[in-house]
Order: structure tokens, then C-alpha cells, then sequence
């Protein structure tokens, strides 16, 4: 019964992931004489918690009822007040959480709180919400994103033509996952590359729905970013990681509501990219999404630094001139213990994971 309640709470929590960094994503469910009579979810830092947003839908049905969470409520003043003092005030019943606070400020205080002002309050974990907070919680120790990275690749190993020019090689199932995956994800990574030769909207565009724009990084150590890539359009904001020798004249002329650039430090290779994801991490983001080529997806993957991976197969063949996904070879049991394929329509669909 519990663990119903508490996947009904999931169900309400990813309605508002990749909407509440720096905030985590967390869905509450109140019950009271077997009946859900109030529901809610975080839905942007500074809102109301998910808690109170089902305290307000349970009305005076709250008082002996019992509340499912997601996460420990918080017991401290943020930019709201604690969500334990309004659920005491409430005359709750009891109330379950899933997932453990990582942050110092709670950690176990918010449970003290409940149960000291006697509302029985009791973790019951499950695997599914553990899962759904491993972000926020590595965001919480080491204050960078959780890297999520994606790559599609042609039957023969390719990205694209031998001229470097795009080539559709999915289906509409993968382009959904992609979607999804965007939507969950706190903001996309990209590079000037792909800008240029892509020039992608990296939004999130379903059916019958409005698109919803994100937060994009672009690794751009030239400043080669164009004033007419769809990005100014479709993008919530802009942010350009260039070298610290950037051309004074390519900052002034890239000045926009937009954008924002910031110099970061160099290595042999290009940009240094724990420097880069120390900066996106003190932007509070949680979940980063990068959509770029083979260059940076397998330096992702031989540096150790991508959480997650997903590759997806297309059954189509480029030919030997086309522009190949790798340089060298890659095996990727040698760097995630799970790895999982299945069938997307046509195509193939790779997720690693540690």
C-alpha cells in the first residue's frame, strides 16, 4: 500500500523535473480513509514545495490524514518556509517519504521535527525514486551535474556526410526519447560545432504541445557563435565557455540579453572540462544533457565523466568517407557495468549507466 502511494508521488515529481533546479523535483500525495484527497509538486524554485501544494487541494481533509513525499521534507527557511511547520499546523496523521535529504540543512531534521511534534514520520525507500534522485544528490556532494550524454550513429559507425553536413539517421520513437530526456534535464551541453553545422534548436518540441525552452551551454573557445543560430530563438539563455584570450571585439559584438559568456581555462585538448562543469554545477544544475559529436561524447566517456550514455543505432549506412563517431576504438564495457539495448522502432538504442 505504501509503495502504491509513493509511486503515485513519483508520478507527481516528474511533472517537475527540469523546472526546479536548484531545487529538486519532488511530488507529495495526501490520503485519508483510503481515498487521495490532495496531490502537488514542486514546480520552480521559490514556489510553493510539492507538500504544500497537496495540503492546499486536501483542505481541511488534511487534519489525520496521511502525506507521501518523494523526499524529506525540508525543515529550514529558504526562499520558502518550512514545509514541516505548515504539516504540523495541518494536524497530519502521519507521513512517509521515500528519498533521504542529502542537504546538511535537513538530512534527518525533518523527520525529527515530524515525529517530535507527534506525526509519525518513517522512510520507506524505493529503488524508482532512489534512481530519480541520484542527480540532485551527486549535485548536492560534489556541486556538478549529473552527465548525461547522447550520440546517433549510422550502421557503419558515422555521424554524417563526408562533407560534415547533417543527415537525419533516426526514426520518430528515438526522437522522442530525446525529447523526454530534454525536458527531464536541468539544461543541454553542446558545442560551437554542432551549432554551426547544425544549427539546432535543442528545445523540446512534442505534438500539440507549445516548446519549452532550456538552459544551453556551448563549449566555444573562439567565440564563433553566430547572431542568426535558432538558438537565440529557441533557447532560454545562452551560455558561451570561450578561452581567456577571447577577441575583445567578438565579447562587445556578442553582447545580448541572451547570452552570457564566460572565459575558461585551457588545456591541450580545448576547454578544460571539469572547469566547465564546475560552472554549470554552480548554476545550480543538477541534470545536464549534452547533444554534440563524437569528439566530446568519447572524451566524456575516456575521462570518466559522463554518468549516463545513450547511443543510438540507425539502420543506415554513411559510406567510407563519411565523417566517422569515433577516432579511435572504444569499448564501452570498460567503462559501464550496465548496459542495455533494445529496439526503438528501427532502430537501436544503447543506455550505459554505472
Amino acid at each position: 500500500m505504501h509503495e502504491t502511494y509513493l509511486k503515485l508521488a513519483l508520478e507527481q515529481a516528474q511533472q517537475g523535473k527540469g523546472f526546479c533546479a536548484p531545487n529538486p523535483a519532488v511530488g507529495a500525495i495526501i490520503v485519508k480513509n483510503g481515498a487521495v484527497v490532495g496531490v502537488g509538486h514542486h514546480q520552480k524554485a521559490g514556489t510553493p514545495h510539492a507538500e504544500i501544494h497537496a495540503l492546499q487541494a486536501a483542505g481541511n481533509a488534511a487534519n489525520g490524514a496521511t502525506l507521501y513525499v518523494t523526499l524529506e521534507p525540508c525543515c529550514h527557511y529558504g526562499r520558502t518556509p518550512p514545509c514541516t511547520e505548515t504539516m504540523i499546523t495541518a494536524n497530519l496523521k502521519e507521513v512517509f517519504f521515500a528519498y533521504r535529504d542529502p542537504n546538511p540543512k535537513v538530512n534527518g531534521s525533518g523527520q525529527l521535527a515530524l515525529n517530535m511534534a507527534g506525526i509519525h514520520c518513517q522512510q520507506i525507500s524505493l529503488d524508482a525514486i532512489n534512481d530519480f534522485y541520484q542527480s540532485y544528490h551527486h549535485w548536492t556532494v560534489y556541486k556538478t551535474p549529473w552527465i548525461t550524454a547522447k550520440l546517433a550513429i549510422s550502421l557503419d559507425g558515422n555521424v554524417a556526410k563526408a562533407d560534415g553536413k547533417p543527415v537525419a539517421l533516426t526514426g520518430s520513437a528515438l526522437q522522442h526519447v530525446t525529447h523526454q530526456q530534454r525536458r527531464y534535464a536541468d539544461a543541454i551541453l553542446t558545442t560551437i560545432r554542432t551549432v554551426l553545422n547544425d544549427d539546432p534548436q535543442l528545445n523540446v518540441r512534442f505534438p500539440q504541445q507549445d516548446p519549452i525552452a532550456k538552459k544551453v551551454y556551448v563549449l566555444d573557445r573562439e567565440l564563433q557563435f553566430s547572431l542568426t543560430a535558432q538558438l537565440l530563438k529557441t533557447a532560454a539563455s545562452i551560455t558561451l565557455f570561450h578561452e581567456p584570450q577571447a577577441n575583445t571585439q567578438r565579447l562587445k559584438t556578442l553582447k545580448h540579453p541572451k547570452i552570457r559568456c564566460e572565459s575558461t581555462p585551457v588545456t591541450k585538448t580545448g576547454l578544460d572540462l571539469p572547469s566547465v562543469m564546475k560552472m554549470i554545477g554552480q548554476d545550480g544544475i543538477h541534470d545536464l544533457w549534452v547533444e554534440a559529436g563524437g569528439r566530446l561524447f568519447n572524451t566524456l566517456i575516456t575521462e570518466k565523466m559522463a554518468h549516463e550514455l545513450y547511443l543510438y543505432i540507425a539502420p543506415k549506412t554513411l559510406g567510407p568517407n563519411a565523417l566517422a563517431a569515433f577516432s579511435t576504438e572504444l569499448q564501452l564495457s570498460d567503462f559501464y557495468k550496465n548496459i542495455q539495448w533494445c529496439c526503438m522502432g528501427n532502430d537501436i538504442m544503447g543506455h550505459c549507466k554505472n
